[in-house]
């Protein structure tokens, strides 16, 4: 009995060939090649200056359910007042 005879009657054949499919047919993505000009796109620095202020530091009005909170981009700073 040869292991093709074998595997087909112990029914390991389908999960023999499954397993031994090449990754690259799995995953299409892992033989992608990396686009470093693109990802220079987006390093910390660019993104800080693409995005000034990301965090929302609340300054609560005394004995009130609002506070206010600054936000920087590339206009300058703005003050924003929100009611919780």
């Amino acid at each position: 009995m040869n292991i093709f005879t074998y595997l087909l009657r112990k029914n390991l054949f389908y999960p023999c060939l499954f397993i031994s499919v090449p990754a690259f047919l799995v995953n299409p993505l892992a033989a992608q090649k990396a686009n470093f000009e693109l990802a220079e796109k987006f390093t910390t620095q660019k993104m800080e200056k693409m995005a000034s202020s990301l965090s929302v530091d609340p300054n609560w009005f005394k004995d009130e359910n609002r506070f206010w909170y600054e936000y920087k981009n590339t206009d300058g700073k703005n003050w924003y007042v929100v009611d919780a």
